[in-house]
């Protein structure tokens, strides 16, 4: 028992041991190796491209992910998202022999101490230039292969089409282009990481329905006489409706109900001019609302504020029908009250009619048709039937007769 301890022991020992010389050798190579190529080779890295023909453009490729779309601005019209790069090159002048240092295959170097690709992003809104950590370390293989990993944020100008405003499908560019570079020393190209799609985090407000979504292309791109290579991720992502919905749409319904029932109260309630001006405000209130997340610079008037404009114009003439309905209302004579309720006309019988004609309910105006004063005097006539034996008990007709004061 206690050899086997021992023997236990002894071979972690030495697995230990190992690992420490391997660690301790393979960065002597490293370090051996990297002194090798900076100083015996005299590398330089502010050569135009590092090739030893110079008659071929080097070739820059660049994978990238999106990862997620944080926001899109829509008055400042800048877009905001988080992307993975690989990017890769081959830099002839970081080559060696792997049998020479120890088998070693790949070192790592910062950034600030190679050659950098001449890659800018064009439609930037805060910084162009995605090597902006030149402490950020670089896979450099045996075969010059270069390659830089990275997560960064991008935020870059999209010019919204605000036709469909909230409703719209918005299609965004990350634009990267050589600045100093043409197309006879360098070329970009493009691509998505394998499984790109499922690497996407989708956004509370933004949506990407489908990977055909995510598109790259290549494109040349002329700028002072001369043509640079240019690469394009174009993103077509939907906006999500729910919370639209409920901040502009549903409440527009439900004024635009209001509004018609304006028409439907009476006139006595002394509820249709009120109800009609609240109508109006609140229109001019939910304009408001809709204009201050649009950009003023837009050159294309939203369907859906014209909706509200058009709305608005139709609730400011139900204010103004409502407003003369009610004028003509209480311009009309009064003494009747509408079907003689107050004049109780309904209730005379035909005889009393018949003898007091000229004094039944009627609205008699002089030559502006203007009524002064109305007084409303009550009187109280009784008949008596004697005709004989056949009527019995006949009551008399209690009425209120309207005299118009002149």
């Amino acid at each position: 028992m206690i050899m086997k301890r021992i023997e236990k022991k002894f071979m972690h020992f030495c697995v230990f041991l190992n690992y420490i010389i391997l660690n301790i050798f393979c960065t002597k190579n490293e370090t051996v190796l990297w002194k090798d190529i900076v100083d015996h080779k005299d590398y330089n890295k502010y050569v135009r491209r590092p090739t030893l023909n110079n008659s071929k453009p080097i070739e820059v490729e660049l994978d990238i992910v999106l990862n997620s779309i944080n926001s899109l601005d829509m008055i400042e019209q800048i877009l905001t998202t988080s992307v993975g790069i690989r990017m890769s090159w081959r830099d002839e002048y970081l080559t060696w022999n792997i049998s020479v240092y120890g088998k070693t295959k790949i070192i790592s170097a910062p950034l600030s101490e190679i050659w950098n690709p001449d890659v800018r992003l064009i439609n930037y809104a805060d910084k162009s230039n995605i090597f902006e950590d030149k402490n950020a370390l670089v896979n450099i293989y045996s075969t010059g292969l270069v390659e830089w990993h990275n997560f960064i944020e991008l935020k870059t100008y999209c010019f919204v089409d605000t036709t469909k405003y909230p409703f719209e499908t918005e299609i965004c560019k990350l634009h990267f282009s050589a600045q100093n570079l043409d197309d006879q020393e360098q070329l970009l190209k493009i691509k998505l990481q394998d499984d790109y799609f499922n690497r996407f985090q989708s956004n509370g407000e933004w949506h990407i329905s489908s990977p055909n979504n995510i598109r790259t292309y290549t494109e040349i791109r002329n700028s002072r006489s001369k043509r640079f290579a240019g690469v394009v991720l174009e993103i077509e992502m939907e906006r999500r409706q729910t919370y639209y919905v409920w901040k502009f749409l549903i409440p527009t319904v439900a004024i635009t109900c209001i509004n018609m029932v304006t028409f439907l109260l009476p006139v006595k309630s002394g509820a249709k001019v009120t109800l009609s001006t609240f109508v109006v405000l609140s229109f001019t209130v939910m304009i408001q609302l809709f204009n201050q997340s649009l950009p003023s610079s837009s050159d294309k008037i939203s369907q859906f504020g014209r909706l509200l404009w058009c709305l608005l114009g139709m609730s400011g003439l139900s204010l103004i029908f409502n407003v003369v309905i009610t004028a003509i209302f209480y311009r009309k004579c009064t003494i009747c009250k509408i079907n003689c309720s107050v004049c109780n006309c309904a209730k005379l019988t035909k005889n009393f009619q018949d003898k007091h004609r000229k004094t039944t309910c009627c609205c008699k105006s002089k030559e502006d048709e203007q009524i002064k004063e109305l007084k409303y005097k009550s009187t109280q006539e009784k008949e008596t039937a004697q005709q004989g034996s056949s009527m019995e008990n006949k009551k008399p007709y209690t009425g209120i007769m309207c005299v118009q004061s002149l």
